[in-house]
């Protein structure tokens, strides 16, 4: 009577399993094909080959932010603020780990090193945003014009800004002469 219970649950588990299959290659799942997700490793790999990123933001006929902020994969930044930002001198720091893995992960998916050296428009008076990448060993530098360049482009900007955002500050190492 044991074996024939046991037996019984392996058909019905075997049965159930197969109408599982059935029913998940015939119907989309709300959330997607998990198939065509990342896997854990590829989503926590630190294998993407940046070692620094950094963006310099110019000057504008306006109050522009002028700035350069450097952050590498050691977790560390420095940078230097010039006119119409919060901190002005120099300052260095610390940077969420994590948060400079996803950036160069999203960088190297978006084919930053085939990016033209620059963009522009044929427009006055606007801000002209540089953005450095070394990968490899090899520096890639990238000069964007009053956004001119791809939307993939004005992305990583925007990224290197929030991971900037996210930075834990030590202290002026600089500060500019009050005058």
């Amino acid at each position: 009577m044991k074996r024939k219970l046991i037996i019984r649950g392996f058909v019905y588990a075997a049965v159930l399993g197969c109408i599982w299959f059935w029913l998940s290659s015939r119907f989309k799942h709300p959330l997607g094909d998990y198939r065509k997700s990342r896997s854990h490793d590829e989503v926590e790999s630190t294998n993407h080959g940046i070692t620094q990123i950094g963006i310099e933001r110019s000057a504008c006929f306006g109050t522009c932010p002028i700035y350069t902020f450097t952050a590498k994969s050691d977790g560390t930044f420095h940078y230097k603020g010039v006119e119409h930002v919060e901190r002005k001198g120099e300052f260095s720091g610390t940077i969420p780990f994590w948060h400079f893995h996803r950036l160069a992960q999203f960088i190297r998916d978006s084919d930053y090193m085939e990016f033209e050296n620059g963009y522009t428009r044929m427009v006055t008076d606007n801000p002209t945003t540089i953005t450095t990448v070394v990968m490899n060993g090899k520096r890639k530098t990238v000069s964007n014009y009053a956004s001119a360049g791809p939307t993939k482009l004005w992305a990583i900007e925007q990224l290197i800004d929030d991971l900037m955002a996210k930075a834990k500050w030590d202290g002026s190492l600089k500060t500019p002469d009050k005058k």
